[in-house]
């Protein structure tokens, strides 16, 4: 059944066990929603009439949340979101139903989106939620989940540092002089996360070569996104701050309208609202209007306004400053350039016309959601998005802004583009909006060899060197030749070439496509990043391969993993040889294979001359049994090698 109707039901089961007078139940739902439809169904049934049912979560007001927790004359049940696990008390509770979920905010590092979702809790909010009955006396908890799901539940919550934005938090370190690869972490966060953060505030202007801009300690002084504080200042540049901070208020809180109450087809999702927030301001009907988001939106506009309208005439020269950055010309409307100073990355352009699916400047492809009224719009700002979910891999634009095409200041350019479809680099005429490509066609430009190279080798980079370079036998010799001499002689300094990328650029040279890559020798490359001295100790110390007792050299064989050299050879081309051969002045065994006539190692060694002395005669014994025509005399130390299987009456 649904959540909602699964709490109801155990909140009458709480209620028949003689709940005392003057006690409550407390019951924990994930949302406001569901919250609210628990409530209903809790109303409409047949409670005691002694029964007050109450709501409690953040979008209630002061007076509506104080309400919820006065004690009750009678009995009561507080149905709440987890806003009641730490922060307030309520007292009486003697037992307490939990539905063992809650809405937790994520943040994918890889797509710069924000995600939002129903997800299990963690054993650690459970034992506090639990912990919210009994306080003066005897209580219980039912909970709402098997003993199996129960077993799964993660200790504790990951921490914030681990799954959010860290573009306030780098800022800060900016404006201290660190920098995020020294600094101290208590719990350092993935690389990945803080690579997008500073990408988006070099982007912002707020960074140059990883340190703070004056643009940046500014903005480091409001308490606010670093992406929001710079949408605020363009738009307090341009006279219309509390719209714009209006409009930061509706992209980042929830819904002002019910689902069943859509944009309109052929006006934006922004422009909808707004005109719903100053229709409810001005005393007018709004329907669908929910009344606590309203009260909270109008709220949050009031309070960027006042922090803004405290740093006076100064900030008003950097709003200007990052207008001139925007993606929007002057005559541009003035809300879609304000935002778009904080949003560029979120401009989006139509993949076919009349679509609802949409390519971002970043290069995330996302959906447009089915209430949205920009379906058919060419280019819009996707200001509110997520990613469907904790988990989930798609993109859904929630909230977009029409953005007009002769608003844009676009740039056309020749540039050379590595084509996906064809695996090569192409020159082509691009038409860009900032970063976004809104067509091209090709071009007749000569070919720049260099650039060409560039522009491969950054393609190659972010495809793989592991999908491009695959080293033949040869070549896999050769690398772990290199690898080998690296562990054997540090002071060389040899490139530690498992990281693929470093014969990436080299190998790129003079040629324009994967194709031509996958077949490029990586010898050439690998020479190329060693020294003179480094290739001699490589000739020297680890050589290509051994000469046998016979005088036939045969090579070695080497790995990257840390293994020693092999050498493989027939039992009688190592007769005479008294001991396994080292390399590297000593320093490196060599893993001897001695080979039975049938090409497969009848014993493997690292110590020659304790195998001739112990082991040998019972590898005689069964291969003489098995290859009668072959030499095997009974002191191989001082038998003539061969080349050539003898038979023993030839010896």
């Amino acid at each position: 059944r649904p959540l909602p109707d699964r709490v109801a039901s155990a909140v009458r089961r709480g209620l028949v066990a003689e709940l005392p007078t003057g006690s409550a139940i407390l019951a924990f739902l994930p949302s406001v929603a569901t919250v609210e439809r628990c409530a209903t169904l809790l109303s409409q049934g047949e409670l005691p009439d002694d029964v007050e049912v109450a709501t409690l979560h953040g979008g209630l007001s002061a007076a509506e949340q104080d309400r919820a927790l006065k004690k009750a004359s009678g009995r009561k049940v507080v149905v709440a979101t987890n806003i009641a696990e730490t922060s307030v008390t309520l007292p009486g509770v003697v037992c307490v139903i939990d539905s063992g979920m809650e809405i937790r905010p994520g943040w994918d590092a890889r797509t710069g989106l924000e995600s939002l979702g129903q997800v299990r809790i963690s054993r650690s909010s459970a034992d506090q939620r639990a912990g919210r009955a009994g306080r003066t006396g005897p209580g219980r908890c039912l909970r709402l989940w098997t003993k199996g799901e129960d077993a799964r539940l993660e200790a504790e919550i990951r921490p914030e540092v681990l799954r959010c934005d860290l573009s306030s938090t780098l800022l800060q370190l900016a404006v201290w002089g660190e920098r995020p690869d020294a600094f101290d972490w208590y719990q350092r966060p993935p690389s990945s996360s803080v690579r997008r953060a500073m990408e988006q505030l070099s982007g912002l202007g707020l960074l140059a070569d990883g340190s703070v801009t004056p643009l940046g300690r500014t903005v480091s002084m409001f308490p606010l996104e670093p992406r929001q504080t710079c949408v605020l200042l363009a738009g307090a540049s341009l006279g219309i701050l509390r719209t714009t901070a209006a409009a930061l208020a509706l992209i980042s809180g929830r819904p002002l309208l019910g689902r069943e109450h859509p944009t309109p087809p052929g006006e934006d999702d922004l422009s909808f609202r707004l005109r719903a927030l100053a229709q409810a301001e001005s005393g007018a009907r709004v329907p669908g209007l929910r009344r606590n988001s309203l009260r909270e939106t109008r709220k949050v506009r009031d309070q960027l306004v006042r922090s803004m309208e405290r740093g006076g005439e100064s900030l008003i020269e950097h709003g200007r400053g990052l207008l001139a950055r925007s993606v929007l010309g002057p005559e541009s409307l003035a809300l879609a350039r304000a935002l778009a100073v904080g949003y560029g990355d979120r401009l989006a352009k139509a993949r076919s016309a009349g679509g609802e699916r949409y390519l971002l400047a970043s290069g995330l492809g996302a959906r447009l959601s089915k209430d949205s009224g920009c379906r058919g719009d060419e280019l819009l700002l996707a200001l509110q998005m997520n990613t469907g979910g904790v988990g989930s891999g798609e993109a859904w634009i929630q909230m977009g802004l029409t953005v007009e095409r002769s608003w844009a200041d676009v740039r056309e350019t020749e540039e050379l583009l590595f084509d996906e479809t064809d695996e090569a680099v192409v020159a082509r005429v691009v038409r860009r909006l900032g970063a976004l490509v809104l067509e091209s066609r090709p071009s007749q430009r000569g070919n720049n060899p260099a650039e060409t190279a560039a522009c491969l080798t950054e393609a190659a980079l972010l495809r793989g060197p592991e999908a491009l370079l695959q080293p033949d036998k040869d070549e896999a010799r050769l690398l772990g030749r290199v690898d080998t001499l690296r562990r054997l002689r540090p002071e060389l300094e040899l490139p530690d070439l498992r990281d693929r990328t470093l014969l990436i650029p080299i190998l790129c040279r003079g040629l324009r496509s994967f194709a031509q890559l996958r077949k490029a020798k990586l010898r050439s490359a690998v020479d190329e990043l060693l020294t003179w001295e480094q290739r001699r100790a490589l000739d020297a110390d680890v050589p290509e391969s051994l000469t046998l007792p016979t005088g036939t050299p045969t090579r070695l064989s080497y790995a990257e993993d840390g293994s020693p050299p092999v050498l493989a050879a027939r039992i009688q081309q190592l007769f005479g040889m008294q001991t396994s051969p080292r390399l590297a002045g000593g320093r490196q065994e060599v893993l001897v294979h001695l080979l039975a006539p049938n090409g497969r190692p009848a014993q493997v060694t690292r110590d020659l001359a304790s195998f001739w002395s112990t082991t040998w005669p019972e590898v005689r014994k069964e291969l003489r049994g098995r290859y009668p025509k072959h030499s095997w005399p009974e002191d191989p130390t001082s038998a003539e090698p061969t080349d050539r299987a003898r038979r023993r009456g030839k010896r």
